[in-house]
């Protein structure tokens, strides 16, 4: 029997926690949404301790700036009394709510709550029922939602467009057969389309990056003019021994490293265990596997409709890929928390 309140009842009720309290009803959005709970102290950390909550949260330095800016405004901080020097700094390096945990109430400017270390007590025992209380029903709604959406990925040429080698031309664009109607049902069914991709090309000098990114623009535009809307691409330009800065820095957003894909995951709060990555090689599939992401569909070269039969007795492309995927030292610890096929059309993607 499913229990879940509806989702209007839920906003309804998370709505009147915020007018009762505005403190309670932060923090338990935040907690909710899976947001980075900080304690900058160790009073707020203890009490954090003692209350045993039931939720995620941290230990770091009021001066660790860099961590600090990479937070979001879900997030909070707690601090506890520092001077209003100290506060005027957080405030200025953060965009996460500040708490004030103090006897002592400095410029309004500087938190958005300022609360006694007994009052923090006594609100995180009531944020524990209330977290239990809603914690099903915000994740089925929300978490899954808006705040974890699904997300299909996808390789960028042999996938979406007909590989040639290093598609270095708009003019040589040519869409994939059966392309579009995988990314408008996806988008039907509520799932972020993101596109991943490696363009060493750039650092072989054999384009520019503004080549690249206008033939990321073309194909979005070619999509759309089917009704296939793309939110985002993402390009990793390195290659090792690059002649130019743009190819010799950021290693890890080349696949199979997985930093394109967690920059998205971070950047727009996915849900890995319910996504998709769509590849024509093995490192697309390891850099999804070791993204976290479900479900992991290798493409067959008919898929391709570029690639000719290869010499006698050498693999096709697809062929290839699949054995080195099938010989990745990790494979059984990603087969532990994904899923792989390999597909000869686009229908075969499952995006229930």
């Amino acid at each position: 029997m499913n229990n879940l309140i509806s989702p209007e009842k839920l906003k309804l009720e998370l709505l009147n926690e915020f007018k009762k309290r505005p403190i309670i009803g932060s923090f338990l959005f935040s907690i909710m949404s899976e947001a980075r709970i900080v304690c900058l102290g160790p009073l707020t950390e203890d009490l954090f301790k003692e209350s045993m909550v039931p939720f995620p949260y941290c230990r770091k330095s009021i001066q660790d700036f860099d961590f600090l800016r990479s937070l979001s405004s879900r997030d909070m901080c707690f601090v506890e009394a520092h001077g209003q020097t100290e506060l005027w700094r957080l405030a200025r390096a953060t965009s996460a709510q500040i708490i004030h945990v103090s006897d002592k109430k400095f410029d309004s400017t500087l938190s958005d709550f300022t609360v006694t270390p007994g009052e923090l007590k006594l609100m995180l025992a009531e944020l524990k029922s209330l977290f239990r209380k809603y914690r099903s029903d915000f994740k089925s709604h929300w978490i899954r939602g808006s705040f974890s959406q699904r997300a299909l990925f996808m390789d960028r040429d042999g996938v979406v467009n007909v590989d040639y080698g290093y598609l270095s031309s708009p003019e040589q664009i040519k869409l994939i057969s059966g392309v579009a109607d995988l990314i408008k049902k996806a988008v039907k069914a509520k799932f972020k389309i993101f596109f991943v991709t490696n363009q060493s090309g750039v650092a072989r000098g054999y384009f520019s990056r503004e080549m690249a990114d206008r033939i990321n623009a073309d194909i979005r535009q070619q999509l759309a003019f089917e009704g296939a809307f793309v939110d985002e691409v993402v390009t990793a330009f390195y290659h090792d021994g690059s002649e130019n800065l743009e190819g010799a820095i950021e290693p890890s957003r080349r696949k199979p490293r997985p930093g394109m894909l967690i920059e998205l995951i971070e950047k727009y709060r996915i849900d890995v265990s319910s996504s998709i990555m769509i590849g024509d090689s093995a490192r697309d599939l390891q850099a999804a596997a070791l993204a976290g992401v479900r479900s992991l569909y290798l493409v067959s070269s008919g898929i391709n409709q570029l690639e000719n039969s290869p010499p006698t007795g050498k693999p096709s492309k697809f062929e290839a890929e699949l054995q080195k995927w099938t010989d990745w030292s990790l494979l059984s610890q990603a087969l532990d928390q994904s899923q792989f096929q390999t597909i000869d059309s686009f229908e075969e993607v499952k995006l229930s």
